[in-house]
């Protein structure tokens, strides 16, 4: 896959390919990051699908408008409010108690949500949440850990929409004809 600060050049630890088997090989994607969102990770291996069936670059290519559709259709359905929490949660492992983080991302914002409301952590533990309002001025507001969602799922469109287009970007980038190009609509 084509580097972030240089897209001519390439990035050892990030690629994917298909075996003659139709076996997949995949490393540094989103999808084998822990932190990614389960629809996210579905929607890069149904396109790595879809590729693993091209005999080569040239029929790979050809793919690029059902790449496209792929990506469109999970737009979609986090455009019309059609995702669960549980395809929706970022897992993270905490580093620390969370009393001792000092930047609020958004795991130590879920972290101490958690531990506000009694639960007791402690460094390893598995955290789930999903991002409420990335950007929102109240702190407390940018993630519900699941633990604690009640009612109606209410996450933010933007940010998921934002993370889809990178997932996609990484299978799509040296396939488009540039990343200047790439637009997922």
């Amino acid at each position: 896959c084509p580097s972030k600060e240089d897209p001519r050049a390439g990035v050892p630890a990030r690629y994917f390919g298909a075996f003659q088997d139709g076996e997949l090989k995949v490393r540094g994607l989103a999808l084998r990051r822990r932190d990614t969102p389960p629809l996210l990770k579905r929607m890069q291996e149904e396109m790595l699908a879809l590729l693993a069936r091209a005999p080569d670059r040239a029929g790979a290519k050809a793919l690029l408008g059902d790449l496209h559709r792929v990506a469109a259709k999970y737009r979609s359905r986090l455009r019309a409010g059609q995702a669960t929490a549980e395809e929706l949660a970022v897992t993270v492992h905490l580093s620390r108690d969370p009393a001792r983080y000092k930047v609020d991302t958004h795991s130590a914002l879920a972290a101490k949500a958690l531990a506000r409301a009694g639960l007791t952590l402690h460094p390893g533990e598995t955290l789930r949440y999903v991002i409420s309002s990335a950007k929102d001025p109240v702190k407390d507001w940018r993630v519900t850990p699941l633990e604690l969602m009640e009612g109606a799922l209410e996450y933010d469109p933007g940010k998921y929409l934002e993370l889809l287009d990178r997932a996609a970007r990484e299978i799509l980038q040296d396939l488009d004809a540039g990343p200047e190009q790439l637009r997922l609509i």
